[in-house]
């Protein structure tokens, strides 16, 4: 099986996911994940589509005629399943604070040298509408490795939170 990571983005308007579906069943090819975002007056839209060598091939193709469009952005790279030597285990992770620069880079430094795998990550910034104040909210699901002491690691989360003056929490995901 082969896996192509396909990411684009494109104006608002553009049918491109009814595009890229028919493209990828005509192909033959399996659309596994996807994940689209409206962004300011575009669309931004990430997916993993599988199939064997020919029907990738055959889809890579058609996607790179279809990227001749001067509204579209498009790129396209082979990737391989995650082979995890250490087993993850599925947590989340909400964030609430003040909107500052650097905020992001704050919290993904923290999961960094924490070996925490980011796995998703959803980032909005905004106006609280009770007190015109400008809100950042992350939600981010996270692969922490099983070995880790995760009542050690939700105390470092907390310090880490207090220090910064940010409102966090680190739960078991359920699905």
């Amino acid at each position: 099986m082969e896996y192509l990571v396909v990411t684009l983005q494109t104006p608002q308007k553009n049918d491109i996911w009814v595009k890229i579906a028919k493209m990828a069943s005509d192909m033959g090819c399996h659309i596994r994940q996807a994940q689209g975002q409206k962004l300011a007056g575009e669309v931004g839209l990430t997916m993993l589509i599988t199939g064997n060598w020919n029907t990738i091939v055959k889809l890579e193709t058609a996607l790179k005629r279809l990227n001749k469009d001067p509204n579209l952005l498009l790129n396209m790279k082979r990737s391989k399943p995650i082979e995890n030597e250490i087993q993850l285990l599925p947590y989340f992770v909400e964030v609430m604070a003040l909107d500052q620069i650097g905020m992001l880079f704050h919290i993904c430094n923290f999961f960094t040298k924490e070996h925490i795998s980011v796995e998703n990550l959803q980032l909005e910034s905004y106006t609280s509408t009770s007190t015109n104040a400008p809100m950042f909210s992350l939600k981010a699901s996270l692969g922490i490795p099983s070995l880790t002491n995760i009542g050690d690691l939700r105390e470092r989360f907390i310090l880490f939170c207090e220090d910064l003056n940010i409102d966090g929490v680190i739960e078991p995901e359920k699905r």
